[in-house]
């Protein structure tokens, strides 16, 4: 018994303490209330900021995306076309060189037919300058004593 009178007297000088500690616990609580309501507010705005940021965030993303696509395509678009170009020439490669074939024979025959008609000329210029030209006639021997 004396134990649990030992016990009750610990009880009983510390209730003082104990109700002081509860008291304040109250106190601290009621300040706590009113300083998390605040803090509260002040995270919630702070929340409401970083979710905001972090939605324009993600649409410039989207955007940046979606150009990078349309990038990707036309940088796309131009090999395909540079690749049709490169095969169409390929292609062509032997009716070029046979175009190119013709325009050179077409080239030598022009230049043979200019020096022809100088020639030609030469050859006019050279008569006119001749009053006198002196034609000659080649008759067969055998035609020459048969006629006399």
């Amino acid at each position: 018994m004396m134990r649990l009178s030992r016990g009750w007297w610990v009880i009983v000088a510390l209730s003082p303490m104990l109700a002081g500690a509860v008291g304040a616990q109250q106190t601290d609580s009621v300040l706590a209330a009113g300083d998390s309501a605040a803090q509260r507010r002040a995270y919630d705005a702070r929340r409401a900021a970083l979710v905001k940021e972090l939605q324009e965030s993600q649409d410039e993303l989207s955007q940046l995306r979606s150009r990078r696509v349309q990038l990707e395509a036309r940088i796309e678009a131009q090999l395909a076309q540079a690749a049709a170009r490169r095969a169409q020439m390929l292609l062509m490669s032997s009716e070029q060189n046979a175009l190119l074939q013709l325009d050179t024979t077409l080239a030598m025959s022009q230049d043979n037919m200019l020096t022809q008609r100088d020639r030609m000329r030469a050859l006019g210029d050279a008569v006119r300058r001749r009053p006198r030209a002196v034609r000659v006639h080649l008759v067969p021997a055998a035609a020459a004593q048969a006629g006399g």
